[in-house]
């Protein structure tokens, strides 16, 4: 995952806007006198606002907003409505004006309903009145909208009997819910603490998945499913959401079953009756690209999707990204006529979205090749992934949209060619240190803002070890082993990896230490060992177990560390066959050793400490019977002090 600026909100959708500004016209319905109609009941579209200009009217609810949308709807008869802007991604405004004498007069208007950013209203209509529907961005936002409007009806459905039937999908209702009762024998949905149902009732002609939503009910719903013809019935199905009050149901359904949808209200703590209101039910199938055989094909570039995700579902043998825990994706192709570079864009989402890339034979599990979550921020709350890489011409890639631990909402995807634009004017610079130094790196790079950073330990191109915070400088913990550092810098049209840059700590200070308290410390001592066959003074890094060694060692003290007391300790770190076992010298004997520095055991005493000590034993003979990696290791503990101060590399090598 990469770490970027933060970005406000408002910020976000002026990003968005500039995406989308060279590829989207005026909406059609920027001003009044080209409202959009709407003819009949009930109503739901999605639009593009980000090119909306017109600021014709100010709400009384909010005077600061602008760039509005207009529709408008004449009723046949009087009507009570539901109308909300759930879904859309941005800050909206609601609001309905009459014309009267050539002049509009507001007559209802909603801003932020119940502490959401979306609006909703619940409105009583007279028969042959025209009404002009106004959408209005808080502080002139913009984004994808998603306007839906429907009659409420009156509660016919209290007892199970009087179910409503759903005859086909897709299916949306409201009505009010202010009269709910219980009935004898009926039991509450087991997910959460409910009473005062109304119900409804669906039998699938043919084995389906359906998913059932409260989204847009206006009060804390609990929505349970249960088969069977009377009292008591058994559930299938619980479902409740605090707070947005949305409850979801996504079900596998058998053809010719009889599913019975009870709907009931939140009871508040320390409360006895259920909650009541508006209640909006929708029942749909699951959305048409949830499987990767039905990925929807982006014909071509620039390309701008939106639609709701409710329902969607990962498939058997689907892989999770590799960035985030997703879920619930909905899938896309394409298939570029020639190289480019292109950027996938999901900012602007209402939920939590991750976004891969992966190439495959068009059937699970694929090959992933891109994956990103957070794209500008890395915030919590961010929405939005964006991912740029280059594409072959003829190749097939599979785009999935996932939410974030099975999230859902209105998703927005823009798929656009992008010019490579990212270089780096400043290399950050390796250096020799002394062991324990902590060093600042420096990258500066120029290219489109935002640019973001990743600081990586490890071998360029090796991303395995992510390190620092979002910023072209990084500080290094204190570092006691040579080790290199290496940043990646990324914006909208792709990443620029640096050069390495090596932190050389001196070889000469081959030296760490412990307290008693277990505190590391940064001696200026240095540890020579070496590893040699009879006759030779070179050092070995591979031996025979048939062979006979002395493994010996030179000790440059550190001079404030002269002329005190110490005793000598010894252990070694011995591999296997990928087990490890830990030895400790105890005079001339090894036993094992738990790795607690306050268990060392003395290998030699009251050793009193020179500027050098020389030709120090640390073991002589064969090692027949133990084949595998040793790395030795001397030390000595100051008497004064009980701090142990050895060697910080350790003598490597191997018996075969």
């Amino acid at each position: 995952m990469l770490i970027k600026p933060f970005f406000s909100r408002t910020t976000q959708f002026t990003l968005l806007l500039f995406i989308h500004s060279l590829v989207l016209a005026t909406p059609a319905n920027d001003v009044m006198s080209t409202a959009t109609t709407i003819d009949n009941l009930p109503f739901s579209i999605q639009q593009m606002t980000v090119d909306a200009t017109s600021d014709e009217v100010k709400p009384f609810c909010s005077s600061n907003s602008g760039r509005s949308v207009w529709y408008q709807y004449t009723p046949n008869s009087d009507q009570m409505l539901n109308i909300d802007t759930f879904g859309s991604n941005y800050d909206t405004v609601l609001s309905i004006f009459t014309e009267q004498s050539g002049s509009l007069n507001e007559v209802f208007c909603n801003d932020d309903f119940k502490e959401q950013i979306q609006s909703q209203l619940q409105v009583e209509l007279t028969e042959n009145t025209t009404y002009y529907l106004v959408v209005n961005g808080y502080q002139s936002v913009t984004g994808n909208l998603s306007l839906n409007m429907q009659q409420i009806q009156i509660m016919t459905n209290d007892n199970l009997s009087d179910a409503i039937v759903i005859d086909s999908l897709p299916f949306s209702l409201s009505q009010n819910t202010q009269e709910a009762t219980g009935e004898t024998k009926e039991a509450s949905g087991s997910c959460a603490p409910s009473s005062a149902s109304v119900w409804y009732q669906y039998i699938p002609l043919q084995d389906e998945k359906v998913v059932l939503s409260t989204l847009g009910s206006d009060y804390r719903t609990v929505l349970s499913v249960w088969t069977g013809s009377n009292f008591p019935l058994q559930e299938v199905a619980c479902a409740e959401n605090q707070e947005s009050r949305q409850s979801q149901v996504n079900l596998n359904m058998t053809a010719g079953t009889t599913y019975n949808i009870s709907i009931e209200g939140m009871v508040p703590i320390g409360d006895f009756f259920g909650e009541q209101g508006n209640l909006v039910l929708s029942a749909n199938a699951p959305p048409e690209n949830n499987d990767l055989a039905d990925a929807l094909e982006i014909s071509s570039l620039p390309y701008t999707h939106t639609q709701f995700t409710n329902g969607s579902s990962m498939e058997p043998n689907e892989d999770f990204a590799s960035c985030s825990q997703n879920g619930a994706t909905v899938w896309f192709k394409y298939i570029p006529d020639s190289d480019l570079n292109v950027s996938f864009s999901s900012i602007g989402s209402t939920f939590d979205t991750i976004l891969t890339v992966s190439q495959g034979d068009s059937s699970h599990p694929l090959t992933e090749i891109a994956c990103n979550d957070d794209a500008v921020t890395n915030e919590d709350q961010e929405n939005g992934s964006q991912l740029s890489m280059p594409v072959k011409a003829g190749e097939v890639y599979y785009i999935s949209l996932g939410g974030l631990f099975d999230e859902t909402g209105s998703l927005l995807l823009f798929v656009e060619e992008i010019e490579y634009d990212l270089v780096i004017t400043q290399q950050p610079q390796g250096k020799t240190i002394e062991p324990g130094s902590v060093v600042t790196l420096t990258v500066n790079a120029t290219g489109i803002a935002p640019l973001s950073y990743q600081w990586y330990q490890g071998m360029r191109e090796d991303a395995n070890m992510p390190v620092g915070t979002n910023s072209k400088t990084f500080k290094t913990p204190q570092t006691q082993a040579t080790t290199n550092y290496w940043v990646r810098i990324t914006n909208a049209t792709g990443s620029i990896n640096s050069d390495n840059a090596f932190l050389f700590v001196d070889a000469k200070q081959n030296s760490t230490g412990v307290t008693p308290l277990g505190n590391t410390i940064v001696p200026k001592a240095d540890f020579n060992g070496k590893v040699m066959l009879p006759g030779q003074t070179n050092s070995m890094t591979q031996v025979s177990e048939a062979d006979t060694i002395a493994v010996k060692f030179e000790v440059t003290v550190d001079s404030e560390h002269v002329g005190q007391t110490a005793d000598l300790v010894m252990f070694v770190d011995y591999e296997n066959e990928g087990m490890t076992s830990r030895f400790m010298r105890e005079s001339n004997t090894w036993f094992l050793w738990n790795g607690e520095f306050g268990d060392l055991s003395i290998a030699q005493e009251n050793v009193s400490l020179q500027d050098s000590l020389s030709d120090i034993s640390i073991f002589e003979g064969e090692l027949a019977g133990y084949p595998g990696k040793f790395d030795v290791y001397l030390g000595y503990r100051l008497q004064n002090s009980g701090n142990i101060i050895y060697n910080r590399l350790p003598l490597s090598f191997i018996v075969e």
